[in-house]
Formats: C-alpha cells, structure tokens, sequence
C-alpha cells in the first residue's frame, strides 16, 4: 500500500480533491472536514491511501506526525484567497523542513475562481524557488468540480501523476 498525505488549509478544497481522484460521480456540497478524511484506490497494480488531514489551525500541529508514513505529499492551495497565502506558504515549508525527500505536488487549486493567482504567481508566492534541489515537486493548476473535469485543470492529471510517482517506489 502506497500513503499519499493531502495537506491544505481549511477551505482549500482537500476534500474535493479526494473525492475526484475517487470518483467521478457529481458532488453538490463539501462539510469541512473534522479530523481526517482516507479514501483508497486501486490502480496500476496497487492500491493507493489517500489520507486528508483537515487545515483547520487546531489540526496542523498534527501533520507532521503523518509525513514519515507518506509516499508522497499533496499539498491543496486555494488559489483565490490571497490573503492566506502567507500562512499556506508558512505551513507547507515547516511541513517540508520535516522531510527534505518527500516528493511533492502542489495543486493550485480553484482556479475556475476569479481572482485565482496562475500557477506562475503562487510559484513566487509560495517561494518554491527556495526548496532543496533534491526535491522532486510539482505545481498543477486544478479545479476540484464535476465541471473541470474534462478541462486542463481536471483532477485526472493529479491522479495520473500520483500514479507515476508511486509506481516509482
């Protein structure tokens, strides 16, 4: 069984990313998650835990304990709320000072939104440029909704990456 880790704040869309790894299926409402979210896939030979801790701040002190379990780290960033950017972006580099290896995709999640930041703006906003060179990371730009699904920023590609980077192990 291969973990992958899904970390974001509260609102980010964490929730919506699992289920549209999972399932095609229509969703009409998202509750906040509680505690913790664990969907599993089975896909190319192996099946997949994708374990969602939720971002609410009383719950971030709790993510680190996860990462030594994880294959990989997915970390979801609402890509039209500018204004936590800063605590996004504080909170994945304490998370990645934890495991210098880990590999890890960044969605830049809602960018259906107006006003969502393009993946080239929340490059410099998240200071990716200043992670370990031997980090292996990517950022895509998604939309965690039925509707994007057959577009460019569909969650097909998260899937279909995760099932690289995994087969990998």
């Amino acid at each position: 069984m291969r973990q992958v880790l899904v970390l974001g704040l509260d609102g980010a869309g964490k929730s919506s990313v699992l289920h549209y790894i999972s399932s095609e299926a229509p969703k009409d409402r998202t509750a906040p998650t509680q505690g913790f979210n664990s969907v599993q896939v089975c896909a190319e030979g192996f099946q997949i835990d994708l374990l969602e801790l939720g971002g609410s701040q009383n719950l971030r002190f709790y993510w680190n304990q996860y990462l030594r379990h994880s294959h990989v780290l997915v970390f979801v960033v609402d890509s039209a709320d500018g204004p936590r950017l800063p605590t996004a972006r504080q909170e994945l580099h304490c998370l990645l000072a934890e495991d210098l290896q880990l590999p890890l995709i960044i969605l830049a999640n809602k960018q259906d939104k107006s006003g969502a930041l393009s993946v080239v703006e929340l490059h410099q906003e998240l200071a990716l440029d200043t992670l370990n060179s031997q980090r292996e990371f990517f950022l895509l730009p998604t939309s965690a909704t039925q509707a994007a699904l057959a577009t460019a920023t569909s969650i097909r590609h998260v899937k279909s990456l995760l099932l690289e980077l995994l087969a990998r192990l």
